[in-house]
């Protein structure tokens, strides 16, 4: 193999041919399956969560947008910050969430619906990794009524998706949410005000329009996407018995080693500093001559047949 000098984010890095044709495997994926990101944050977190995001995993979106509200009542100074930042007329805090979500969607709607095939809602804490999300999305049509996530039991029939993991809606599914949803005052399971848990209401309105809560884990049924740190799901015991996930998650989650699938997408809870962190393990550092090694369950996991 020839190793070639790289720079990455200002860095000289070494890395192999092989790694270079993974990245230009990456580059086309990401050609075909186009991705608008919308990260809720506020006007507070910009410059640290948010440049945070933008100088990690958003730049791997096909389009980075940053939902917030503004400033005190007034206007974000969009050429300080540097940063995609979208204003919405709605009220900052939690018991906010769901209007904000809605105005977010309102303006995908509006503004960027035929562009995109998948749009992605996460908050500014979620870290994602794109090239496996865009792997899970490849096997689906955006032109059905589709809804990925980590998949919660509570509240909603068929369940519903959590916000912090984030969640992804197809094209059929932004417009059907819209149309058939915010707009449809018939439709009385998709709330008109803006009160409420944001990924819970997201689930009746999804659940309302007849969209597809897709089960998103692995051949090995391990998940894809994470509402915790991924230290709490890889040791043991770390999240307690008491703890409102386990009432809450709606497939089997075990912890340790088998807890993560080796294409897992989405991670919550991440502080700035570990999202850099993330990134550096994840896509800088690379073990000299590691061709492949097999993971936990290709040893020791049986198949249930899933992507």
């Amino acid at each position: 193999m020839i190793n070639v000098l790289q720079e990455n984010n200002g860095l000289n890095v070494e890395v192999s041919n092989n790694y270079n044709n993974v990245k230009v495997s990456a580059i086309e994926t990401s050609e075909n399956v186009k991705v608008l990101c919308a990260v809720l944050t506020t006007p507070s977190n910009l410059n640290v969560k948010g440049k945070a995001v933008m100088d990690t995993w958003g730049k791997r979106c096909n389009k980075l947008l940053f939902m917030s509200s503004p400033e005190n009542g007034t206007t974000i100074n969009k050429n300080t910050s540097n940063m995609p930042v979208v204003e919405l007329s709605v009220e900052e805090g939690h018991e906010m969430l769901w209007g904000k979500t809605k105005a977010t969607f309102t303006y995908i709607y509006d503004n960027y619906l035929d562009d995109y095939q998948w749009f992605l809602k996460a908050d500014d804490d979620t870290y994602i990794v794109m090239e496996n999300l865009r792997y899970l999305l490849s096997n689906y049509i955006f032109s059905d009524l589709l809804y990925f996530g980590c998949k919660f039991s509570k509240f909603v029939e068929n369940g519903f998706m959590s916000g912090g993991a984030g969640y992804i809606l197809s094209r059929a599914a932004v417009e059907s949410l819209i149309e058939d949803g915010f707009n449809n005052d018939e439709n009385t399971g998709c709330k008109k005000d803006n009160e409420g848990s944001e990924d819970v209401e997201m689930g009746f309105c999804m659940e309302s329009i007849g969209a597809e809560a897709i089960d998103t884990r692995d051949s090995f049924g391990r998940g894809r996407f994470f509402p915790l740190v991924p230290y709490d799901h890889l040791i043991p015991n770390r999240i307690s018995e008491e703890n409102w996930y386990w009432d809450h998650i709606y497939y089997p989650s075990p912890t340790g080693w088998n807890c993560c699938s080796d294409t897992a997408i989405s991670f919550h809870y991440i502080s700035p500093e570990l999202m850099i962190t993330m990134e550096y393990l994840i896509y800088i550092l690379k073990p000299h001559n590691i061709q492949y090694q097999k993971s936990y369950c290709d040893i020791h996991c049986k198949t249930n047949n899933k992507l």
